[in-house]
């Protein structure tokens, strides 16, 4: 059963509807430690609630979580190379464009 957003759009029941700067679990995972994925929309379309690609930000659940301890030990951090993550960047941004909506 579809349903409305905030704007009044008509979008899938299934649909994830999310806050800007809001941060959700996707199905994917790092490709530097496998630990699973977590996403942030910075930008995405104001009428539709659709997210832009240049706006998806990934993280890494493990390094989030790590980041605050690494960084007072002097311990290295992921490389983020984009030649590493741009198969997980695109498989996250399929999954987005088809769960999630930003609602504003």
């Amino acid at each position: 059963m579809d349903r409305a957003d905030t704007l009044g759009n008509t979008v899938s029941a299934s649909m994830l509807m999310v806050r800007p700067g809001e941060r959700f679990e996707v199905p994917v995972d790092c490709p530097e430690c496998c630990h699973s994925c977590i996403a942030e929309v910075d930008e995405w379309d104001a009428k539709t609630g659709i997210p832009a690609k240049d706006g998806l930000n990934l993280i890494c659940s493990y390094e989030e979580e790590e980041s605050k301890r690494s960084i007072s030990e002097g311990k290295e951090s992921h490389r983020l190379w984009l030649r590493d993550w741009q198969d997980v960047i695109d498989r996250a941004y399929g999954w987005i464009m088809d769960h999630i909506r930003i609602s504003v």
